[in-house]
């Protein structure tokens, strides 16, 4: 463990509002390379509390400005039996508490991130009823590009089968992402 200076990114927005497409993306980008690190053990290391109460925002690092995942303490919750974690809502997977979830789990979370972070909206505003189920609804995010839109679809697919298997891949489609000029 090191002592990590910075704000969570959930402060951040409080503080400064909304941020770019392309800052936001980036930052993804940056929280995918962990989680694939994460995910590479055998088993997976999962977090199951991906929030931005759980991004450790870092201005003006060496390396620009980073953002580093912290507060691994929502898998204690799991093995406990107790309830998602405060400030989850509409950031957790469906099968979150789940004690066999799979990384798409922890991949899910970055959909509604994405949008809090380019709204400064909680995510939960972004949710609505589909047949049976309630799930995110990229397409009520405002001003967001149509294939950003459908990564993220995809991110929160129902299925957790049906969601991106790694967070490579999910690193991949963001980066095809085309930003506006």
């Amino acid at each position: 463990m090191q002592w990590m200076e910075g704000l969570s990114l959930a402060q951040h927005i409080a503080a400064t509002g909304a941020v770019p497409l392309a800052r936001a993306i980036a930052w993804m980008l940056q929280i995918c390379k962990v989680l694939d690190y994460l995910h590479s053990f055998t088993p997976p290391i999962l977090h199951r509390g991906i929030r931005p109460t759980a991004l450790l925002f870092q201005p003006n690092s060496d390396t620009g400005d980073p953002v580093a995942l912290v507060d691994f303490g929502a898998i204690k919750s799991v093995a406990l039996g107790q309830s998602i974690p405060p400030g989850s809502t509409g950031y957790a997977a469906p099968e979150q508490m789940e004690l066999y979830a799979t990384p798409a789990a922890d991949l899910y979370a970055l959909a509604p991130i994405l949008a809090f972070l380019l709204t400064g909206q909680n995510p939960v505003s972004f949710y609505a009823g589909h047949g049976n189920s309630y799930r995110f609804c990229s397409q009520s995010v405002p001003g967001i590009p149509t294939a950003l839109a459908e990564v993220m679809q995809t991110l929160t697919h129902r299925r957790p089968a049906d969601r991106y298997q790694s967070a490579q891949s999910v690193a991949t489609a963001l980066q095809a992402v085309r930003l506006p000029a």
